[in-house]
């Protein structure tokens, strides 16, 4: 069967599908001679929709420039930027603090033991997801770090080969980054990666954005705007999908930063091997 066949075959599928309400499929070859799009419902290759945890990449790429400019370093505490107290009980295992030793290189890897908090409820309470989804409303990092001191870390930072996904690890590299640099997020985005690839159809996803495509849950639209405006690291960026193949292209080929650092065996292991 032939490539092109097989891709017929896919949007095919794709948009026979009723329970998909609107997708874009956009696909490049290596060398970039060879590009497929296929769309459903009123989705377009130059729409913008929320990329949710692809966001994290675009803090990484920022995190990896700046330490390639000297200015960050991977094995800082990230206390150092965060302030002594701002992770004190954010991180206990058995009774013990480990919060000022993570490090940026943690953050960076998914090892700082850090759960995911998002998708877990606390103290009897509905999961964040659950809350968002009965009311819109923004969740603050601070708040976030309040709920850690309410649920056990699942391992001390860069213990052994463990990993652990969690969405707080990107918020604070996003926080860490503004402290460092004294810049605003957005204002980074911009001179890091936006003007430099050119892409005018990717942004922070604010509480008033309107021309996102609207997210179902099951056959219902939901609106979650104000939650994503405020999780600005970890899943805070909307983009086109043709914005979005230019910075995946561009960041896996170290156009960014300096390629040595996706080479790095702790970061191959975290994003290309399942977490353990």
């Amino acid at each position: 069967m032939s490539a092109t066949s097989s891709l017929a075959r896919v949007d095919d599928l794709l948009r026979s599908r009723n329970s998909v309400h609107h997708a874009v499929v956009l696909l490049e070859s290596a060398d970039g001679s060879r590009r497929h799009t296929a769309t459903t419902g009123r989705a377009n290759v130059d729409g913008r929709f929320i990329t949710a945890s692809i966001s994290k990449l675009f803090v990484h790429a920022i995190t990896y420039a700046l330490v390639d400019q000297g200015i960050l370093e991977f094995d800082q505490p990230a206390a150092q930027w965060l302030g002594a107290d701002s992770l004190r009980g954010v991180h206990v295992i058995r009774g013990r603090d480990y919060g000022d030793e993570i490090t940026l290189r943690h953050l960076v890897t998914h090892t700082s033991g850090l759960p995911n908090l998002e998708t877990a409820g606390v103290n009897g309470a509905p999961s964040l997801e659950k809350q968002v989804l009965r009311r819109d409303r923004e969740v603050p990092l601070s708040e976030v770090l309040d709920l850690h001191r309410h649920v056990a870390a699942k391992f001390p930072p860069g213990a052994g080969r463990r990993a652990q996904y969690s969405d707080t690890n990107a918020d604070l590299l996003a926080l860490i980054l503004e402290r460092t640099t004294d810049t605003p997020y957005e204002q980074l985005i911009r001179d890091y990666v936006l003007e430099p690839l050119g892409l005018g159809r990717t942004g922070l996803v604010r509480a008033d954005t309107t021309d996102t495509a609207p997210v179902f849950r099951r056959r219902r639209p939901v609106t979650f705007n104000r939650y994503i405006s405020s999780q600005r690291g970890s899943g805070g960026i909307a983009a086109s999908a043709s914005d979005l193949m230019k910075f995946l292209r561009a960041f896996m080929e170290g156009e960014l930063f300096s390629p040595e650092h996706l080479s790095n065996p702790d970061w191959r292991r975290t994003q290309y091997g399942p977490l353990q």
